[in-house]
């Protein structure tokens, strides 16, 4: 008779949990895991981070690209920097 074989076990997948996203175009909130995020910061600019600011993310049903900056609070960032330091 032949020798048992050990069973195998499955190892088992970290969970990174989701990123929410907002689109404003169609007032939709969905959510990614954060593998399929790393997975376009890989592809599009070499190296992952739990960063969304330069990842682009298009809208599930609209199709546009959400952004995590709105141009009117980047706009009023700049301007509070150019106050502080004049």
């Amino acid at each position: 008779m032949g020798r048992k074989r050990k069973p195998v076990t499955k190892k088992k997948k970290e969970d990174f949990a989701t990123c929410s996203f907002y689109c404003k175009h169609c007032d939709y909130n969905f959510d990614i895991e954060w593998e399929t995020i790393w997975g376009i910061q890989e592809c599009t600019h070499g190296y992952v981070g739990f960063h969304t600011n330069d990842t682009y993310v298009d809208c599930p049903k609209c199709s546009q690209t959400v952004n995590d900056n709105d141009e009117e609070d980047s706009f009023k960032d700049d301007l509070l920097v150019k106050d502080f330091f004049t």
